[in-house]
């Protein structure tokens, strides 16, 4: 129940998500159990992130937020969304 860096750079972080990891939103101060698989892309220097969650019957489900870009923490690895 963890989440994988997929791949990494400057501009951009993309992770892999595994059912039952955690979300926490920090504008609505909860945390979420997510039930699915995905696959997140999250802007170092632009305004959004892409989630996209995959069932187990492979359907798949976009979720596009505007916010603003993303921050991570690279000592421990934790993303900070500012939503």
């Amino acid at each position: 129940m963890a989440d994988y860096i997929d791949k990494e750079n400057e501009n951009y972080v993309l992770v892999k998500g595994e059912i039952g990891r955690k979300l926490k939103h920090y504008t609505k101060g909860k945390v979420f159990n997510c039930p699915l698989k995905s696959l997140e892309f999250f802007s170092l220097i632009e305004g959004f992130t892409v989630n996209i969650d995959i069932s187990n019957s492979g359907d798949i489900e976009y979720y596009c937020n505007i916010c603003l870009p993303s921050k991570f923490n690279l000592e421990e690895k934790i993303y900070h969304l500012l939503i």
